[in-house]
């Protein structure tokens, strides 16, 4: 996901914890996700997802069907407003692996990226994925990382730990108190200039 994590965990019960062993279990899930899910690894299965030119199905991982299932329930609760077919546009804009933001894309280019935009266009079916355009590409970044904090989150508690602060690249989750005993302060910072 190409972004820092910080985990705080309160071990109040005093259990002997292997510290070592525990970061590199977490890390062994992280790199799971990353091969899953990052856009700057080439093999991961995203990428494997966006080099499919092809509109036959292909078979996708369990937790890629599950973010996706989330996303498409997203996609609807939204009138259409998240979009993870967005990718082609946002590389044209500029905000893909290879941008250039030196002048505006044509309303021409525009047009024609919109073709292979839209969620209806991909049949999303147990664990695998149809598209209807083999150019249709996908892109989680707006929900992959939450996800990997709901699963480290899920992995640490049930481990027994049931006081802890899970934070991937902005996306947070908390459970019980903090060492004060008090509730987690999650602070945003507020930007000089608007």
């Amino acid at each position: 996901m190409g972004t820092d994590y910080t985990i705080s965990i309160i071990n109040q019960k005093n259990k002997i914890v292997d510290v070592q062993l525990l970061q590199h279990q977490v890390d062994s899930l992280l790199i799971e996700v990353n091969n899953i899910f990052s856009n700057y690894i080439d093999s991961s299965e995203i990428n494997n997802i966006n080099r499919h030119l092809s509109t036959k199905s292909m078979n996708i991982s369990p937790e890629m069907a599950e973010v996706m299932g989330t996303a498409i329930m997203i996609y609807e609760l939204s009138g259409g407003k998240f979009d993870i077919t967005i990718k082609p546009l946002m590389d044209i804009w500029g905000f893909g692996e290879d941008y250039d933001t030196s002048q505006f894309p044509s309303d021409k280019l525009i047009k024609k990226t919109k073709e292979y935009v839209g969620f209806e266009k991909l049949l999303l079916k147990n664990n695998t994925l149809k598209k209807s355009n083999k150019l249709i590409q996908i892109d989680l970044n707006a929900i992959a990382k939450g996800w990997g904090v709901d699963k480290i989150s899920e992995f640490i508690h049930k481990r027994g730990f049931n006081r802890y602060m899970v934070e991937i690249g902005g996306e947070i989750s908390v459970s019980g108190k903090n060492k004060y005993n008090k509730n987690w302060g999650i602070g945003i910072p507020i930007p000089e200039y608007l």
